[in-house]
């Protein structure tokens, strides 16, 4: 097993045992971690490759690589990390539709695990400051269904208007 992989283990791990009650400084150690540990780049490797010849792939690609990294580093940093990438293989300006698909499926990710988006752990601690307790996969069985349906419209709409 590569260092990468084991940190991502070790990092879930740690997450799902504390149920994901991450104050905003140990959120930033645990991407950093999760950064310098190789992480990002050994996911990376396993991404869907996008170009800016076959719009249809290309929108599926960035739709599914915005759902998966956002689980991992949450929705703002995974698209701060994607979009120089994506300018290295040529997207500009004109390539509206890649940039759509970057901001909505990175948007939509952020349904469906605690981990996909700030906000929603904002909401967490703020629950259970008043005594309820949201678990991950209590999250998760509802965030699944939300995000599916949510990015399968998305796509469809996509691939339609491309």
């Amino acid at each position: 097993m590569t260092r990468p992989f084991l940190v991502l283990v070790d990092r879930l791990f740690f997450l799902l045992k504390t149920r994901l009650r991450l104050e905003p400084t140990l959120r930033r150690v645990h991407t950093q971690a999760v950064w310098d540990n190789g992480v990002i780049s050994a996911l990376a490797s396993y991404l869907p490759a996008i170009s800016t010849r076959n719009p249809h792939s290309t929108i599926l690609a960035i739709v599914a690589s915005s759902v998966l990294l956002s689980q991992v580093l949450s929705n703002v940093p995974m698209v701060a990390l994607y979009i120089p990438l994506m300018r290295s293989l040529s997207f500009g300006p004109q390539s509206t539709y890649a940039w759509i698909a970057l901001g909505a499926g990175s948007t939509l990710a952020g349904n469906l695990t605690l981990l996909g988006a700030a906000s929603t752990l904002i909401i967490i601690e703020q629950a259970e400051k008043q005594g309820q307790t949201i678990g991950f996969f209590e999250f998760l069985r509802i965030g699944l269904i939300v995000t599916a349906s949510t990015v399968g419209v998305l796509c469809c709409y996509m691939i339609l208007v491309v």
